[in-house]
């Protein structure tokens, strides 16, 4: 089958595109000028209900988990690339879990193994994973994430005792 000639070598393609990217924005794609902004986003504070109003610990001083307690970091081995996982926060770790419970359906279990990697793992981690997973030709895939999600949640879930777990169910069931 002949190649098809384009006329060029599609470097104007590549500098069409570029051009694009680095020149001046059309009229209705401009910048807004941030005292409009400013001006749009004038929220009364004082007209929201108490009932309304939550508030947190700043981030600098809520602590969810002990960043130096080694058990909160895993690192894991994907064919000579380590991975640095870090435990979620208790609130994320369990809607992580109830999310990827036998109860939910199979887009909602998948959608929640995605989440827990993305919290989970730092971002070189987070890269490499999704660099493999979009690479073609790659074994990497969802049951191998699936696999090491697992292994992230034997490790970080509480141990209990047969005893301890139907001692915990009979206290949720009140």
């Amino acid at each position: 089958m002949a190649k098809k000639d384009t006329g060029g070598t599609g470097d104007e393609f590549v500098d069409a595109a570029l051009s694009k990217l680095t020149g001046p924005l059309p009229a209705d794609e401009q910048p807004v000028d941030a005292e409009l902004i400013d001006a749009e986003d004038d929220r009364d504070l004082a007209a929201i209900p108490d009932d309304l109003v939550f508030r947190t610990k700043p981030k600098s001083d809520a602590k969810d988990t002990d960043d130096d307690d080694e058990k909160n970091f895993l690192e894991i081995d994907l064919d000579g690339e380590i991975l640095l996982a870090m435990r979620p926060s208790k609130g994320a770790w369990t809607i992580l879990l109830a999310a990827m419970s036998r109860a939910a359906n199979q887009d909602d279990r998948t959608h929640a193994i995605m989440n827990m990697v993305y919290s989970s793992f730092d971002a070189p981690s987070q890269m490499l994973i999704s660099n493999r997973l979009m690479a073609p030709g790659d074994d990497f895939d969802i049951d191998v994430i699936a696999d090491i999600v697992g292994t992230l949640i034997r490790k970080w879930a509480p141990a209990y005792s047969r005893k301890e777990r139907r001692a915990a169910a009979r206290a949720n069931a009140r």
